[in-house]
């Protein structure tokens, strides 16, 4: 029974998370762009402007939140098999 609370808790606390993390990282452009317009034209690296570099950034992040999402699915996979494990004895 300790074991379904804390996998449980572990996947509620990692969806919260990872999930207002994004919503901050993807509406931050958006927002940028209506406060700081000036600002996020300004061109800056190879040329591009610090709009175009954010938005690549986010494409980065949607394999990293992927990648995140990937390995932290396997640990509670593992919790579920030792769940299968301590009922089955």
């Amino acid at each position: 029974m300790d074991t379904i609370k804390r996998w449980k808790q572990e996947k509620r606390l990692f969806v919260v998370w990872i999930s207002v993390l994004a919503v901050i990282f993807y509406l931050s452009l958006p927002l940028s762009l209506a406060f700081i317009p000036d600002k996020m034209n300004k061109p800056s690296l190879f040329g591009l402007s610090w709009a175009w570099i954010y938005a690549f950034l986010q494409v980065l992040m949607t394999w990293l939140i992927g990648w995140i999402y990937w390995v932290k699915a396997k640990q509670l996979d593992q919790l579920v098999e030792r769940m299968r494990q301590e009922e089955a004895e």
